[in-house]
């Protein structure tokens, strides 16, 4: 594994465990930016979502991802640790906004479907 820079010396410690086969330290290594975690979240989410969406779920979703993700990072280290799981964080609550956005899309849809209703045989 090929050190990554500007992480502290005890997240290198559990990447170096993650990449000896490890796997008991990756929660432990989550655990450490948890709470940076959240705050990117509460920060980052938008305001509408905040109501219909937990930051607990979206954490738990960048969990996933982090970890589907971990042989990629520890093969590569394309950058600090840190930086990727914020970049994780960043990704997971894109997802959430897209697919909140796409329902709010469907359901106003559904909505000008009921109120200007089509006689889509006489149109044509």
């Amino acid at each position: 594994m090929t050190v990554a820079k500007h992480d502290s010396d005890e997240t290198l410690q559990l990447l170096n465990d993650l990449a000896d086969g490890q796997w008991d330290a990756f929660p432990l290594l989550f655990e450490r930016y948890r709470s940076l975690l959240h705050g990117v979240f509460r920060k980052r989410l938008d305001s509408q979502l905040v109501a219909r969406v937990d930051s607990s779920d979206v954490l738990w979703k960048t969990q996933i991802a982090a970890l589907r993700r971990m042989d990629d990072y520890l093969q590569r280290c394309p950058m600090s640790f840190c930086i990727w799981i914020l970049k994780t964080a960043y990704e997971q609550i894109r997802r959430v906004e897209r697919r909140h956005l796409e329902a709010t899309n469907s359901v106003r849809i559904r909505e000008l479907m009921i109120r200007f209703p089509v006689n889509w045989k006489r149109s044509r």
